[in-house]
């Protein structure tokens, strides 16, 4: 007896593509956040008098983004860690 079409396991749906799936989302997310880095940086060191404030306003984003880049990196394990 076979089992209902939404049943049945998709071939093309493997473990191995869902690890490229991860690792493609594990790269558009750094590769986003280091994206938004550069530009708030130019625009701050146009902003500010000195180089040193530029940098000095940025700690505060770079921390964030940092924490979202872990976040978001350990949300896209979370599927693999569970099985």
């Amino acid at each position: 007896m076979r089992s209902p079409p939404e049943l049945r396991r998709n071939p093309l749906a493997s473990r191995d593509s869902g690890v490229r799936q991860a690792k493609q989302g594990e790269e558009v997310n750094l590769a986003g956040h280091i994206a938004a880095v550069w530009p708030a940086h130019r625009v701050a060191l146009d902003l500010f008098a000195s180089r040193h404030d530029a940098v000095l306003s940025q700690v505060p984003m770079l921390l964030l983004l940092l924490a979202y880049t872990v976040v978001g990196l350990w949300v896209i394990s979370l599927p693999f860690a569970l099985t």
